[in-house]
C-alpha cells in the first residue's frame, strides 16, 4: 500500500506543490495524475492543529497530562467518523494530514492515527504512529506512554489496552513512526513508505 498524498501550495512546512496536481474543492476531493509518495512522519508535521485543537483540549484537561492523552484518544475517536478512501477522496489510498482530518470529520486508520500521533507528540507524550496488521488486516493505530505504561490506542475501533496485550488482541507492528523519525519494528534501518 503506497502512502499516495497529493501535494498543495501554502503547506506551512509541508510538501510542495506537484505541478500536475488539480484542484477540486467541490468534492473536497483532489485528483493526481502524476503524484508524489511522502512519507507518514512528514505528514505528522501539521503545524495548524498545535493552536487550534490541541490548545482548546489542552485547556480543558487542566494541566495533567494523563487527562489530556485521554481527551485527545476521544476526541480523536469521536469526531473522526471511519470512511474508506474509495468512499472519500474516490483514490485507492489517500492519507490526509492532521488538520485536513479534523476539517473533514472523517477518514479510515491512516488518517485517525497521524491525527491521534502529532497530538500527543507535539505536547510531548511519548508516541508513536504505527503501521502493521489487526488480525489478517493492514492497520494503523498510535503507542502512547499513558498513566505510566505503554498503550495501543486504535482510534479507528475506540479501543485502547496496554502495548503487552497486543499479540493476544492480534495487533501486529511492522514499522513505528513519530514525526521525526521511521525505523521498521523487525528491520530498523527501513523507511516505511510502503506496506505489503
Amino acid at each position: 500500500m503506497r502512502a499516495w498524498y497529493p501535494m498543495r501550495k501554502n503547506n506551512i512546512g509541508g510538501p510542495r506543490i506537484h505541478p500536475r496536481t488539480r484542484h477540486s474543492r467541490s468534492l473536497g476531493k483532489e485528483e493526481m495524475p502524476g503524484g508524489a509518495v511522502v512519507p507518514h512522519f512528514l505528514l505528522m508535521r501539521d503545524p495548524r492543529i498545535w493552536n487550534g485543537v490541541m490548545a482548546n483540549i489542552s485547556r480543558e484537561s487542566g494541566g495533567d497530562i494523563d487527562t489530556y492523552v485521554f481527551n485527545v484518544f476521544k476526541f480523536v475517536t469521536k469526531s473522526t467518523e471511519y470512511c474508506t478512501d474509495t468512499d472519500c477522496f474516490q483514490m485507492a489510498e489517500y492519507v490526509q494530514m492532521p488538520q485536513e482530518v479534523v476539517d473533514n470529520g472523517k477518514g479510515d486508520c491512516d488518517d485517525a492515527a497521524i491525527l491521534l500521533t502529532p497530538m500527543l507528540y507535539y505536547k510531548g507524550v511519548p508516541a508513536k504512529f504505527i503501521m502493521g496488521y489487526a488480525g489478517t488486516s493492514s492497520h494503523r493505530w498510535t503507542e502512547a506512554l499513558w498513566k505510566g505504561q505503554w498503550h495501543v490506542f486504535d482510534a479507528t475501533t475506540g479501543d485502547y489496552f496496554p502495548v503487552d496485550e497486543k499479540e493476544k488482541r492480534g495487533y501486529e507492528s511492522l514499522f513505528e513512526i513519530t514525526p521525526h523519525s521511521a525505523r521498521g519494528t523487525f528491520f530498523p534501518l527501513m523507511v516505511p513508505l510502503f506496506l505489503p
